[in-house]
């Protein structure tokens, strides 16, 4: 009696206790070559059909072959959501093709975008200059949010700011509103703090006039991740 087949498991699978790489097909190697030398930009169905010149049916079988060995996945284009793309399973999208740590499956988280605005709005308005490795360290020490963000990330926040009017770049040149920043030191502050400060929910800050402002700290017993006025602020 022969002996029952064994599944196929994919790339790199182990069979009997024996390492072996399953042999794909001519059209499927080829599909998978083109999609792989795309790298984390992935490739559209079709520009893999234009391509390979291989016909739809047996490109379409090849792409579902290549899944169910989880050599190549299809992923989300954040601008183009209704195309179907693919990417080798070794590459994670890049930011052009996922929009970045600001969307979730190819939408725009704007529930955290604007917490997370509103957060370094309120640390410039307090601090009036704030670098950008002072704001990063702030916002990590809030415990508001619960990852790490990337220099680059807290960057493309300050310029979305800028483009949006809330906050403008400088540099410092040593005067006492500068605080210990190093002269020539490129930092940023609020555009029109005395009118912003006043404005609407977004912007209106209760740490200005909060009575423990000078015990308030990141890490003490009171801070911005345990105030309930800066709670309802930020449910504006």
């Amino acid at each position: 009696m022969p002996p029952p087949k064994q599944p196929f498991m994919g790339f790199g699978s182990t069979f009997n206790g024996g390492s072996k790489k399953p042999t794909l097909k001519p059209a499927e190697k080829l599909v998978y070559d083109v999609i792989k030398g795309k790298g984390d930009m992935g490739m559209w169905l079709a520009d893999i059909k234009t391509e390979t010149k291989i016909p739809q049916p047996i490109v379409t079988k090849a792409i579902k072959n290549l899944t169910q060995y989880n050599l190549i996945k299809d992923v989300v284009h954040v601008r183009l959501k209704g195309r179907k793309m693919y990417m080798a399973s070794e590459f994670e999208p890049a930011a052009e093709v996922s929009g970045g740590a600001w969307y979730s499956d190819g939408a725009l988280d704007s529930e955290f975008v604007e917490t997370l605005m509103k957060t370094i709005f309120n640390y410039i308005g307090r601090s009036n200059y704030a670098t950008v490795d002072m704001i990063k360290e702030y916002v990590k020490n809030t415990g508001i949010f619960k990852m790490d963000f990337t220099t680059k990330q807290i960057i493309d926040i300050l310029y979305s700011m800028i483009l949006e009017k809330q906050i403008e770049k400088s540099r410092s040149n040593g005067d006492v509103e500068f605080g210990s920043i190093q002269i020539g030191k490129e930092c940023y502050r609020l555009l029109n703090k005395q009118e912003t400060l006043v404005g609407n929910g977004f912007t209106s800050v209760p740490c200005g006039v909060c009575p423990s402002l000078k015990d308030c700290s990141p890490n003490g017993k009171i801070s911005p991740a345990t105030c309930v006025y800066f709670d309802k602020w930020l449910s504006f």
